[in-house]
């Protein structure tokens, strides 16, 4: 039977400590007994402000040609003909 160990540094304290190759813990003992005293991370789910949700802009089309030309960049592309209703 094989035994694999890996040799990890405690991301709490700095020690070096040996731990089985299929263990996914990164402390070592005495800092994981200290660690299970605080609080679970998902214990203040849902409170404070909600989050803006942030809508897309709509902009509307000047047809009747009230605005200042001024206001807007000249079209790429002229369409003229009889179907536009006296718009051009």
């Amino acid at each position: 039977m094989d035994l694999y160990l890996d040799l990890k540094i405690c991301e709490s304290c700095g020690c070096l400590w040996l731990r089985s190759h299929s263990e996914l813990s990164v402390y070592c003992a005495p800092c994981l007994d200290r660690l299970k005293q605080f609080p679970a991370v998902g214990g203040r789910k849902g409170r404070g402000r909600p989050r803006k949700i942030n809508l897309p802009t709509l902009h509307a089309v000047d047809a009747a040609g009230l605005l200042d030309d001024r206001d807007f960049p000249p079209p790429a592309v002229t369409i003229s003909g009889s179907n536009l209703g006296g718009l051009q």
